[in-house]
């Protein structure tokens, strides 16, 4: 897949280009900036100096083509190769968290499931921060199954689902309802203030770092308001 994502279709878009500038930016040390004034943004400045910050999106998908683009060819096959490896993630913990929940057989019979998920396979073609933030949502909600079977001894385990589900955030920021909203609702959760408060833990820094870099920034939450789906 990652072979024939690289060579053959290397599917990019808009947005995928955007991440790839945002991404050279980084490892030119110019930081979370894009060279396009109001890509992706329904108002901005016109007499903003260039570059301008990225805040209308999450960085942590342009962080990882950057970090990954120091040893590639290209920071565009960066974007399609992190893309490529968050499809191979998904397929695993999708198994392992259908396996956490519902036994060896259904786990067996997620994975050709999420195989010839058509929706799935074709978002992880494009250099889309998507897989990864898929990846980490599942992450996620596969630690809080494992915290909650091990008890008083799960503190780190706890952490760590907050940490992806903070990290989910900074891929794409709608995600912090998905994995947040979902992680109640999965069989055998129990709420418990101990759990509750190291899921807080590991899902804070990544927000607060997030959020407060959009307010200095931007004056808004999310960054500059987005154009319409």
């Amino acid at each position: 897949f990652a072979a024939n994502s690289l060579t053959r279709t290397r599917n990019f878009s808009p947005d995928s280009m955007n991440y790839v500038a945002v991404a050279r930016n980084v490892s030119r040390g110019l930081g979370l900036t894009q060279p396009a004034l109001g890509f992706n943004q329904s108002r901005w400045p016109v007499n903003a100096a260039l570059p301008v910050p990225l805040t209308a999106q999450p960085p942590l998908y342009p962080l990882a083509v950057a970090a990954l683009g120091g040893v590639l060819p290209s920071h565009a096959d960066a974007a399609l190769l992190v893309a490529a490896l968050c499809y191979g993630g998904i397929l695993f913990v999708g198994y392992r968290l259908a396996t956490a929940l519902y036994g060896q057989a259904a786990g067996r019979l997620s994975l050709p499931l999420l195989l010839l998920h058509q929706p799935l396979y074709y978002v992880a073609g494009f250099a889309w921060s998507e897989p990864l933030g898929i990846l980490l949502v599942l992450l996620s909600l596969l630690m809080v199954v494992r915290a909650q079977r091990r008890g008083r001894h799960s503190t780190w385990m706890w952490l760590g689902a907050g940490l992806c589900a903070g990290l989910a955030f900074a891929t794409r920021y709608l995600l912090l309802a998905a994995v947040v909203g979902a992680a109640p609702l999965l069989p055998g959760v129990r709420r418990r203030p101990a759990s509750l408060l190291a899921y807080g833990a590991g899902l804070a820094p990544p927000v607060a770092a997030v959020v407060g870099r959009n307010l200095i920034l931007s004056g808004s939450l999310m960054g500059n308001a987005a154009n319409p789906s």
